[in-house]
């Protein structure tokens, strides 16, 4: 917890795509949903604080969402102990959370489209796809599957919290 909130992390490959897509998602929707929960995105590679790419700004300035003063940041062991979930795009996202972080922090991550439904009738196990050097279409399709995960999320979020009240 953060402040009194759950803390949700996104993780990606370089943190100039999909984890700051997901990170701009989810405060807009999470803050639709009144859950309290805080969010930040995060990345496997260091490129040293560059803004998110021009056309994931685009796509999400087109849906209301306003990223441009987010900076790439690589994961390290003090940002990911303070999060009570990390949610990658992929599969060797977590690995990669394992080798460089800790077994420990591991358990923490999952994928983003199974974070959720663990128990239940079983993992998806999809992978969000990588739009860098791709068109804006991709990259809308890409904002599109975050922004429908997240919302799932939300949802389970908002019941968990209702049953748990």
């Amino acid at each position: 917890m953060l402040n009194g909130k759950k803390y949700i992390i996104f993780v990606c490959t370089g943190n100039s795509c999909r984890s700051p897509m997901a990170e701009g998602i989810a405060r807009e929707v999470f803050e639709r949903y009144n859950l309290p929960i805080e969010v930040n995105s995060f990345g496997t590679l260091d490129l040293g604080g560059t803004p998110p790419s021009e056309l994931v700004q685009k796509v999400c300035a087109r849906n209301g969402i306003d990223i441009s003063a987010h900076r790439a940041q690589i994961l390290d062991r003090k940002s990911a102990e303070k999060a009570d979930v990390i949610l990658t795009m992929e599969n060797a996202h977590i690995f990669w959370i394992a080798e460089n972080i800790g077994a420990d922090i591991a358990q923490k991550a999952r994928l983003l489209t199974n974070y959720g439904i663990e128990n239940q009738t079983g993992e998806k196990s999809i992978e969000i796809p990588d739009p860098l050097g791709t068109a804006i279409d991709f990259h809308k399709i890409v904002f599109d599957m975050l922004e429908s995960e997240i919302e799932r999320i939300a949802r389970w979020e908002k019941r968990f919290m209702v049953d748990n009240e």
